[in-house]
C-alpha cells in the first residue's frame, strides 16, 4: 500500500508505522531477517499471492468469472483488446509470472547489502 520494497525500509515501517505494527503484532525483525526470509521462501510467497488472489474472488471482491452468451443478439463490441481466448490467457498468466519473477529479483536487489559496502 505504501510502496515499502526495501528490507531496510520495512524495518523501519515495523517500528513507526501502526498498520505494520499491528500486522506485525508488535514483533519488529531487523532489515536481515527479513531479506533472508524473502531469499529463502520465494515459492511460499507466491502462494500467498495466489491465495489472497482466491480470497478476494471467494468474497466476490475482484471477478473472475467466465461470461457466456446463449445465442441471444446483444449489441456489443467485441475488439481483441477486450475478448479472451485460452492462447491469450495463458500468455498474460506467463507475463503475471514473468512480472512475479522480476518483483521478486527487485526485492534482491534492494536487499543486497554487498552494494552499499
Amino acid at each position: 500500500m505504501n510502496s515499502i520494497r526495501s528490507s531496510r525500509k520495512l524495518e523501519k515501517a515495523t517500528k513507526r508505522n501502526i498498520e505494520v505494527i499491528w500486522l506485525m503484532k508488535g514483533l519488529s525483525p531487523d532489515h536481515n531477517t527479513i531479506s533472508n526470509f524473502r531469499r529463502d521462501n520465494p515459492d511460499g510467497i507466491k502462494k500467498v499471492f495466489r491465495s489472497t488472489v482466491e480470497l478476494a474472488k471467494n468474497f466476490n471482491l475482484i471477478g473472475g468469472k467466465l461470461l457466456a452468451g446463449d445465442g441471444t443478439k446483444l449489441r456489443a463490441q467485441n475488439s481483441k483488446k477486450n475478448n479472451y481466448n485460452q492462447k491469450k490467457i495463458d500468455r498474460h498468466i506467463a507475463y503475471i509470472e514473468n512480472k512475479l519473477s522480476e518483483y521478486c529479483k527487485a526485492l534482491e536487489e534492494a536487499d543486497d547489502d554487498k552494494k552499499r559496502n
